[in-house]
């Protein structure tokens, strides 16, 4: 496994590499940095899956070795409170962002398909089982990473039990001023403002059935009690 704190980095640097616009357009060039990287599919095991305990190990060697010594469990992610892994969550999910962003794209160039390739390697990855267990981490900045990079993921990839954790977390929120909880929900509420409008999915219609009047409660509960 590669040290948080670097891989962290490298994530950072791919994401400002791959931004370039003379690197977008050089399909040729992007088609074989990917493959090194084997389309990022061996990034998504860190968030939260079969990665995630090692991870935790590795992550220890930047605290006072007495902070972790009562913990002989992995944390789970809705008590992680590893800054180091917090960084590493975010970098992840904003590289795998980039990619979903670019695939999503109207207005495609030359390198588009090798976006939507690599889209579809993280789909196949278990994307979106990872980026809903990071909603679970109690840290503003990786829940606004994984809302903003769930807003370019097709709906067609996103089942009613996905979508239904949205709901689960509007109503878990009880102060919109604390941190970017405000940030947060408003990505939420554009995603679901998508699905409601969507015509095609059939996960949209199981929402606006299943879940569109708890939405409206679970908004209007949020403005009634802040």
């Amino acid at each position: 496994m590669t040290d948080p704190v670097l891989l962290a980095s490298i994530c950072r640097f791919a994401k400002q590499l791959f931004s370039r616009e003379e690197v977008k357009t050089e399909p040729s060039y992007l088609e074989s940095k990917l493959k090194r990287m084997q389309n990022l599919v061996q990034l998504v095991p860190y968030l939260g899956l079969k990665k995630y305990e090692e991870l935790l190990k590795m992550s220890r060697k930047y605290y006072d070795a007495t902070a972790f010594a009562e913990r002989e469990k992995a944390i789970q992610l809705q008590h992680l409170d590893d800054l180091v892994v917090h960084e590493l969550f975010i970098a992840i999910v904003n590289l795998m962002n980039f990619f979903c962003e670019e695939a999503e794209t109207d207005d495609h160039h030359a390198g588009a398909s090798i976006f939507e390739q690599v889209s579809q390697s993280l789909n196949d990855a278990g994307r979106e089982t990872a980026l809903f267990n990071c909603l679970e981490v109690p840290n503003d900045d990786v829940r606004l990473a994984v809302v903003e990079c769930l807003n370019n993921v097709p709906l067609s990839e996103l089942d009613n039990e996905e979508i239904s954790t949205f709901i689960r977390l509007l109503s878990s929120c009880k102060n919109i001023g604390a941190g970017k909880t405000e940030l947060v929900l408003a990505k939420i509420f554009w995603i679901l403002t998508k699905v409601t409008k969507d015509q095609e999915e059939d996960n949209a219609k199981n929402f606006r059935i299943k879940f569109g009047e708890r939405a409206v409660k679970e908004g209007l509960d949020i403005l009634i009690r802040n």
